[in-house]
């Protein structure tokens, strides 16, 4: 199986004590991989993962890209066959949750949409939160923003979710709807975690954990 992203002897551009070792890990396609980690780890991670940090050494290639050697025009049209979700989620205040959707899909160009609204919607459909598609972030229960941060990145049809402690304020019963339908969406994902998160692990494939000891993986059932 096709690894559709893998880092190579990785270290950011300022290691710590956090991030003090070389990481190495691939992710096949049609695979979900979640990383547990600190939230340090996490935020570098899931930054390095989409070109936002720069490393100091070790190669990170997405989709057969090295996204530390593209330039900005081909870092835009890798980012558009990705699902982004980094914590916060920052949506626009401003902007209704369906805009939310909508607004950034158009701007990177998602392959595969025609009609972006009715797209959106279907994702809100999809996802239980139809009802709250045209009120604002601040409007709306904290879990249900969750959910529609999630949806954002689900809009396009991306190829790899990239995805930072999404949905940890979503009541347990709904996550396991939610995980479900973007399995169904998104096929292949990396998700890096700093809370404790059942759900997110019963649909993973590789779970990882990531500390002072290094990365290494987990059996999926211990959830540990």
């Amino acid at each position: 199986m096709s690894a559709i992203l893998a880092l190579t002897d990785v270290l950011p551009s300022r290691p710590n004590a956090e991030w003090a070792d070389p990481f190495t890990l691939n992710v096949p396609k049609g695979t979900w991989t979640v990383v547990r980690t600190t939230p340090e780890r996490s935020h570098l991670l899931a930054r390095i993962l989409i070109g936002a940090k720069e490393t100091a050494s070790g190669e990170v290639v997405v989709l057969g890209r090295p996204i530390g050697k593209v330039s900005r025009t081909e870092r835009r049209l890798l980012l558009s066959d990705l699902g982004v979700l980094l914590d916060p989620a920052g949506l626009l205040s401003n902007l209704s949750l369906i805009d939310n959707l909508i607004v950034p899909a158009v701007f990177r160009g998602s392959k595969g949409i025609s009609l972006p609204r009715e797209h959106a919607e279907d994702v809100f459909q999809e996802l239980g939160i139809a009802e709250y598609a045209n009120r604002r972030p601040a409007d709306v229960p904290e879990d249900v923003r969750q959910i529609g941060a999630l949806g954002r990145a689900l809009v396009g049809n991306p190829r790899l979710l990239v995805l930072e402690n999404p949905i940890a304020s979503v009541r347990s019963r709904a996550a396991e709807d939610v995980w479900r339908i973007c399995r169904a969406l998104a096929p292949t994902a990396i998700i890096t975690s700093f809370r404790r998160d059942e759900m997110l692990y019963n649909v993973a494939d590789d779970l990882y954990l990531w500390d002072s000891a290094g990365l290494r993986r987990a059996a999926v059932e211990a959830s540990a």
